[in-house]
């Protein structure tokens, strides 16, 4: 097998796609635009260094001027799509958060009431459930 450092169209286009993935990760998990650098670049040594260890130091000028190209827009992009998301609007509307607050509030009872059911009276589930049921529907009713 010939395992040379040869770039070709389509292995450029393979690492050109890899960057949208690069750029979805990096949302997920820096998250801060000024991360965005240090992390494309470690991800770039890790793969020097993958490449090093299977195959040989890259010594062809094309293939740094391929991985230079690849590394700028993927710093750029990335730097790009982390800010509009860190700029993006936080909806602090009073009926916004009422209507969380029903929720997280009834999830809460919700689960409260079927602990305290559960462990309180183990002589008939049916009448567990009957009275889990019925507090239920005086939640609902409440909110």
């Amino acid at each position: 097998m010939d395992f040379t450092l040869d770039y070709s169209f389509v292995t450029f286009l393979a690492n050109a796609i890899n960057i949208l993935f690069v750029i979805l990760a990096e949302a997920y998990i820096v998250e801060k635009a000024n991360k965005c650098l240090d992390f494309t670049v470690t991800i770039f040594i890790l793969h020097l260094w993958v490449t090093w260890y299977l195959y040989k130091f890259p010594t062809a000028l094309q293939w740094w001027i391929c991985h230079g190209i690849l590394v700028t827009v993927t710093v750029l992009a990335a730097e790009f799509f982390c800010l509009k998301l860190e700029t993006a609007e936080i909806k602090l509307s009073v009926g916004h958060i009422l209507e969380k607050g029903k929720e997280i509030g009834k999830e809460a009872a919700q689960k409260i009431l079927k602990k305290d059911i559960g462990q309180g009276n183990n002589r008939k589930n049916s009448k567990n459930d009957k009275k889990l049921k019925k507090k239920e529907k005086s939640i609902d009713e409440q909110v």
